[in-house]
């Protein structure tokens, strides 16, 4: 038995070293993968994010419904840049590795997040004006209401030219704001 039981150490052991050689091929080959990832998704949140400098979302002219759907697409964009970007870390931290900070991301977040707020709130201010303008005179208006409403848009559209500076829609749905409050009691 005693020899039995050496022998079996002995593979035992053997089979062990071979285990522990296997796993540090594998976490170098992971560690080199991960590397490789970082450039790759610094290009693609670096693509994503220039997709926000189309002319269009500037565009004062612009057709508001194609607009809003295209902000919609990068905000799927982003949840999925997030997700790679959340993936990433979690395996950098597997491996006790820095996890690589996306700086970049945030800031893609912050344009999409502007662009969005300014393209929605130009939405539903032609579709409240529209309402309040076309709708039957036999139903009227809550003064209180439709002051709030209109405060909060006017905030909206500062906002997006404090944000947006320069963007001809921003200009556009402050200027709607601002006239339309000049009907107000």
């Amino acid at each position: 038995h005693v020899i039995w039981l050496k022998s079996a150490f002995s593979q035992l052991s053997e089979t062990m070293q071979e285990v522990e050689t296997q796993l540090e091929a594998d976490r170098k080959r992971f560690r080199k993968k991960l590397s490789d990832e970082v450039p790759i998704l610094y290009v693609a949140i670096a693509t994503a994010r220039q997709a926000l400098d189309t002319p269009m979302l500037a565009d004062a002219n612009a057709k508001i419904q194609d607009v809003r759907q295209y902000l919609l697409d990068r905000q799927l964009e982003l949840s999925a840049l997030r997700a790679r970007v959340a993936k990433l870390q979690a395996h950098q931290g597997i491996l006790k590795l820095t996890a690589q900070e996306f700086e970049t991301l945030e800031d893609f977040k912050q344009d999409l997040d502007n662009k969005r707020r300014l393209w929605d709130g130009v939405g539903r201010w032609i579709e409240l004006e529209k309402q309040w303008i076309d709708g039957p005179f036999d139903e009227l208006l809550d003064e209180t209401e439709v002051s709030q409403l209109t405060f909060k848009h006017n905030k909206t559209a500062v906002g997006a030219m404090r944000g947006l500076p320069g963007n001809g829609m921003a200009v556009k749905y402050a200027g709607l704001v601002e006239e339309f409050k000049q009907l107000l009691p």
